[in-house]
């Protein structure tokens, strides 16, 4: 199986969007029985600035709002999307250029011609496994800086056909093998296979055929707990001590309120009496 940059992106967290994004594929040949799987590494950042720019610290790095760590599997033809927009602090303007790799980097890719948006449609049309990054620019005048994503992959399997036994149905390729523990978009319809091959539903609907990334902070702050479990428990605990005492606050609050309207209402009796006692007393 391949190596992740974020501690394999913490797989329970990302198998929570299993049925639009594939996670638990891994890589094509890993879920695929009698097939054996490597390892690649991960190299540095390369990327290629705009002639006559000068890469400045001066110049705010851009924020990617998703980690792109993350795989989809596909049938040939199938519609994917890819969405990785960046942010800046300092007004500059962010501009796109995606690349594409044969290995698991964000560094030494292909540059995708034209390929210049936050939106990537990747080209599904050839079987193979293809590793893929933006890199985000922020420029102000002649001075950038600039960053890369990580990687997404995309594997584009042969086609199959489904076959059915006593059990259920398997999606079964040319060489007998058949993919598992993983979901594969076939089309418009999204199939989620079980650790033995089988399928569990009749398929989903792919809305828009974008796939899911967590967000930035959620694979930052899901690293934070996997590092040390139990300062993430006692933030959650803190959390909801913090709940129960606002909850107690608002109690307290509503007593005071109660009690000044009890005062309130028995001053008011108080002087609502007086005067009628005085008459009393005049009469007399």
């Amino acid at each position: 199986m391949k190596t992740r940059k974020v501690s394999m992106i913490l797989a329970a967290a990302l198998c929570g969007t299993m049925l639009f994004s594939g996670c638990s594929f891994g890589k094509a040949a890993e879920n695929l029985k009698s097939v054996a799987d490597g390892d690649t590494e991960s190299t540095s950042v390369v990327a290629v600035k705009e002639e006559g720019k000068t890469v400045s610290d001066s110049v705010a790095v851009p924020a990617f709002t998703y980690d792109m760590s993350g795989e989809t599997i596909v049938t040939p033809g199938t519609e994917v999307k890819i969405n990785c927009p960046a942010e800046v602090s300092d007004g500059g303007e962010v501009t796109y250029q995606w690349y594409k790799n044969n290995v698991d980097s964000n560094g030494g890719g292909t540059v995708m011609d034209g390929e210049t948006n936050a939106e990537l449609s990747v080209d599904t049309s050839e079987t193979g496994s293809v590793f893929y990054y933006v890199v985000a620019t922020n420029n102000q005048g002649e001075k950038i800086n600039m960053v890369a994503s990580t990687t997404y992959e995309v594997t584009v399997m042969e086609e199959g056909e489904w076959t059915a036994d006593a059990t259920g149905y398997r999606y079964v390729l040319a060489d007998k093998s058949y993919p598992v523990s993983t979901t594969i978009w076939m089309g418009d319809t999204a199939y989620t296979l079980n650790e033995e091959g089988y399928r569990t539903d009749d398929g989903q609907p792919i809305a828009d055929h974008t796939v899911a990334l967590l967000s930035v902070a959620e694979v930052q702050a899901a690293a934070a707990a996997a590092l040390d479990p139990a300062a993430a428990a006692a933030g959650t605990d803190a959390a909801a001590a913090g709940t129960d005492a606002a909850a107690g606050t608002d109690a307290a609050a509503a007593g005071t309120d109660a009690v000044a309207a009890t005062g309130t209402d028995a001053a008011a009796g108080t002087a609502t009496e007086t005067p009628a006692a005085t008459d009393a007393a005049t009469a007399q």
